[in-house]
């Protein structure tokens, strides 16, 4: 049973590749949190998954331009729409840098009217652990960081307006 998993009212667990939610992630970047004066450079997680398409107006000193791997309905030109079938995953050493640092911050905004414990992100380690994660839980927000407790946060984010996580 995967860590945090929660059991239906029939007693079924719920599986991570059957979740049932529409999740628009608008924004997914973590940014390293340094005691430096220098501004710390971000990393757009969209991006570098190639779901985030960089078009003329972008910056181009925030990223370049790359062609999108995979086909993600977009919604006014921001964010990704995630669906039941959305799994996507990639080794963390070529999301982000080798310089990037132990300690970083997550910025991550949200519109979704449903769902069901999907885990909006995780992080395992070589012998498939939960090492961090955040999981949206109907009116709860997980946050799991190694072998420590779990830190719930009892929010509802599920109304179909944006929502700020940091």
């Amino acid at each position: 049973m995967h860590l945090g998993s929660q059991r239906t009212r029939s007693g079924l667990v719920s599986a991570a590749a059957t979740w049932n939610f529409l999740l628009l992630l608008s924004v997914c970047s973590a940014v390293p949190a340094g005691e430096d004066d220098y501004l710390a450079p971000g990393v757009d997680v969209l991006h570098r998954l190639g779901l985030a398409y960089q078009n003329s107006t972008d910056n181009p000193h925030e990223r370049t331009a790359s062609p999108p791997y995979t086909k993600v309905p977009s919604l006014s030109g921001y964010g990704v729409l995630l669906d039941t079938n959305s799994f996507y995953e990639i080794p963390v050493s070529s999301l982000f840098p080798a310089e990037f640092g132990d300690e970083f911050s997550f910025v991550i905004s949200l519109s979704s009217w449903r769902a069901n414990n999907a885990f909006l992100f995780s992080i395992k380690d070589g012998r498939d652990r939960l090492r961090f994660g955040i999981q949206l839980l109907p009116r709860r927000v997980v946050v799991y960081t190694a072998e420590k407790s779990s830190i719930y946060f009892n929010y509802n984010w599920q109304d179909g307006r944006q929502h700020a996580f940091g």
